[in-house]
């Protein structure tokens, strides 16, 4: 996943986890390392609660049938 693809970019801006070069174990692998001394709740409470304000059916789900409205008109 590339830091500037839409995927890289939504990770980075909502801080819900983090991004590393394509095929590039060296990197992943220092990565998750550094990550081992992290503490990652909060990362998970952003993740959580971007989930519940972005991702629920009950928010999605009217989102995805406006588009087709939209698409339809």
């Amino acid at each position: 996943m590339i830091a500037d693809s839409e995927t890289g970019r939504f990770i980075t801006e909502q801080q819900v986890g983090v991004v590393t070069l394509p095929e590039d174990p060296v990197e992943l692998a220092r990565t998750i390392l550094q990550l081992s001394h992290t503490d990652l709740r909060p990362m998970g409470e952003r993740g959580q609660k971007t989930v519940e304000a972005q991702f629920d059916r009950r928010i999605a789900l009217p989102a995805f049938v406006d588009c087709l409205k939209v698409l339809l008109s």
